[in-house]
């Protein structure tokens, strides 16, 4: 799996882009801008770069100390630093956070952080090389993690309040010589191709989940990539997104407060966030994702593919967006948080369902050009109607003109529905009417995105090619109400 990143890049990036603090530090405010300047970071990057292993073979041994070692016992000693900030992800997504390094739990081939500030699950048995960065060096000092390939896979970086001593000694206990860099890289999981027996198999047990933790387990029984498992699924478990969609996700997600749980990924660690965002900043390339006590940074080019994804889990389907490199590798999952808190869970799925499909604007386009050719060849006069006098010519186009009329739907009475129903209907409608560039309560095709353009046709009852608040209410009813007997079904195919 591709994971080149950068790692103390991204905090001195972030911080900057955070602006000065206000009343109590933040934790990133270590991060110096002579030293962002001197490792030429910048946010327009197509993708995020990053120190490979061969970087600090080059350094002096004033600057850099390798290590070797038990990668779980010097992990397990971090915590004697105080506190420090983890950097972890992959070339299109990185994830910063500062807390305490524990509890720190460590098993067989990986190894556990969780704690108000810090997330984290580790696989060191994918780490091949380890590097100490000493103060002197021109960038943070602290720990890097790196795989066979020499691409970094976690960073720890010491902040203003770390023990530097302790740092010293733990240095001093793992010091290695200087390995001899040959970059490798795991073989990836054999898969093969699904037959109809499969799919049918694998569907089968995908219903019967309960957990999500469990969908790892399916796809090596039935050896199957993630995206194929995904395809394999469209259309009653996932579905796949226009590529761009996700980036209105995150500016709704900070509108809303809606709570997120946020998974940068590589193969040997996956660095986890949950909270609401509380700020959004876009570059050409970028978009940073800001949170009361961490930040994400993500590269627009680097995500090729977006996929709607549900899970069943014994509290109901468990809902998230999955995010994909070109390459078919995962480097992001979002989900909406659910524990207590149930309406935040909805607010995040009525999102995510809000979404266009992968094809959304491509049909959308095809189905304007078509009507336009369709306009155009009943526009045009026949031979008979080319010698008509000029009054049935005129009396022909004022014909074509007039919109179609189809039976009115009565308004749905949103007064008598269930309180999370109507919310859900109301946060729709207020959406949608944000496009409203008259002010009148309406919304016409030409106010409406290229690809959400057909809606009008779609909803419009009355035939005066508006979308009213009482049409939009009731294609958003509709919606839901698909969207739930779809649940429904599936509820009832599993039993």
């Amino acid at each position: 799996m591709k994971t080149v990143m950068t790692p103390y890049l991204l905090a001195g990036a972030i911080a900057l882009a955070a602006g000065p603090s206000q009343g109590e530090p933040r934790p990133q405010d270590y991060v110096s801008t002579a030293a962002l300047t001197s490792a030429g970071v910048s946010l327009d990057a197509s993708e995020l770069p990053g120190h490979s292993v061969a970087h600090w073979l080059e350094k002096p041994d004033s600057e850099v100390q390798f290590l070797a070692g038990d990668w779980t016992e010097l992990l397990g000693e971090i915590h004697q630093l105080g506190d420090v900030s983890v950097l972890s992800g992959n070339h299109v997504v990185m994830h910063l956070a500062t807390g305490q390094y524990e509890p720190f739990r460590g098993g067989e081939g990986h190894a556990l952080v969780l704690n108000q500030g810090i997330d984290l699950r580790l696989f060191p048995g994918h780490w091949e090389y380890g590097v100490a960065v000493r103060p002197s060096a021109d960038t943070a000092p602290g720990f890097v993690f790196f795989n066979g390939a020499g691409e970094p896979v976690h960073r720890i970086l010491l902040t203003e309040s770390s023990d530097l001593a302790t740092f010293e000694t733990l240095v001093a206990t793992y010091a290695s010589e200087r390995p001899e860099f040959s970059p490798w890289s795991e073989a990836p999981a054999e898969t093969k191709e699904a037959t109809a027996e499969t799919k049918a198999a694998f569907l089968e047990d995908w219903r019967g989940l309960t957990d999500t933790h469990a969908f790892s387990r399916l796809l090596r029984k039935y050896q199957l990539s993630r995206t194929d498992a995904l395809r394999l699924a469209e259309g009653e478990f996932t579905q796949a997104l226009d590529a761009h969609a996700y980036r209105r996700v995150f500016s709704e997600l900070v509108d809303q407060e809606i709570s997120i749980i946020f998974f940068a990924l590589n193969n040997g660690c996956v660095q986890i966030s949950t909270g609401a965002l509380t700020e959004l900043n876009t570059t050409r390339k970028t978009i940073q994702l800001v949170e009361r006590d961490s930040r994400t940074l993500i590269g627009l080019d680097g995500i090729a593919e977006v996929w709607r994804v549900s899970k069943p889990t014994k509290r109901g389907l468990a809902h998230s967006l999955e995010l994909y490199d070109r390459d078919g590798e995962p480097v992001a999952y979002i989900f909406g948080t659910r524990k207590e808190d149930e309406a935040n869970a909805t607010a995040f799925e009525t999102l995510v369902f809000s979404l266009p499909p992968q094809n959304a604007q491509v049909a959308a386009a095809s189905s304007e050009k078509e009507g336009a050719t369709c306009s155009k060849a009943a526009a045009a006069p026949s031979d008979s109607e080319s010698n008509a006098s000029p009054v049935a010519d005129n009396s022909v186009e004022a014909k074509d003109a007039t919109p179609k009329t189809t039976a009115a739907v009565a308004p749905i009475d949103t007064f008598n529905l269930p309180r999370r129903l109507r919310s859900q209907l109301n946060y729709t409608v207020k959406r949608l009417l944000e496009y409203d560039a008259d002010g009148d309560d309406r919304l016409t095709a030409e106010e409406l995105p290229r690809r959400m353009a057909s809606l009008v046709e779609r909803g419009n009852q009355n035939g005066d090619r508006f979308l009213d608040k009482d049409e939009l209410t009731a294609m958003a009813y509709h919606q839901i109400q698909a969207r739930e007997a779809e649940v429904e079904s599936q509820s009832t195919k599993k039993h």
